[in-house]
């Protein structure tokens, strides 16, 4: 048996016995020549569900939380002659596996979070926004809401442009939605931190005045450099 046929993905057999490949898994199936039935098959990883290799699952997996692009990473394995997921595989194990995982796990640690939070008294917020292009030219919008309190990320917001009317609007629609989100699980939020949008300063002064609204002292101190500069 050569290392080439494994590689390549070759079916060849010897003494009874069939290799052959799926992506990152080999099987080695053996049957009785003389009355061909299945004596023995063998695996070199379990399978998800009775279908899914688990190593096709966690080469996925690990593409997603390393950020990597897939194509680029696939043609690395290719060069130096590995088995591999497709294109296409990996985009079905995000869409049918890794995502709702990750989904489920965060919102049950959101929960958590939230739970703790009820309990607790005077609680520091604060808030940011990033685009995905600098400018007037940004399609989508994230806002993160940190806890200082407890040094974690509670929530996060994603807009796309055309929901707010346009992309300077758009850290302002992200602030209307987690202020209510909060606000339905329960959570007041007394204290907020933020940079310095007049839009963002303006609603929470005239929709939520129990808040008390404080601008980042980074942000503040990178004004004040710019005018002196």
């Amino acid at each position: 048996m050569r290392q080439n046929d494994i590689v390549l993905g070759k079916p060849p057999t010897q003494n009874g016995k069939m290799k052959k490949k799926k992506r990152t898994t080999v099987t080695v199936s053996q049957s009785c020549t003389n009355c061909g039935e299945d004596a023995y098959v063998w695996r070199s990883q379990p399978l998800i569900f009775g279908k899914h290799p688990a190593g096709n699952m966690l080469l996925s997996f690990a593409i997603l939380m390393a950020g990597a692009s897939v194509s680029r990473v696939l043609l690395i394995f290719r060069h130096m002659g590995l088995s591999a997921n497709s294109v296409r595989s990996f985009f079905y194990h995000q869409r049918h596996f890794l995502f709702p995982t990750i989904i489920h796990y965060w919102e049950n640690y959101r929960l958590k979070l939230v739970e703790q939070l009820k309990n607790m008294k005077d609680v520091i917020w604060c808030g940011d926004g990033r685009f995905d292009f600098m400018g007037h030219s940004a399609k989508y919008g994230a806002y993160t809401m940190f806890c200082c309190s407890l040094m974690k990320i509670v929530h996060f917001e994603i807009v796309q442009a055309n929901e707010a009317g346009s992309s300077t609007h758009t850290e302002l629609e992200e602030t209307k939605r987690y202020f209510s989100f909060l606000t339905m699980l329960g959570i007041t939020i007394t204290m907020f931190i933020s940079d310095r949008n007049r839009s963002v300063a303006k609603w929470i002064r005239e929709h939520s005045p129990r808040t008390k609204h404080f601008y980042d002292i980074w942000h503040v101190a990178r004004t004040i450099t710019k005018k002196y500069a």
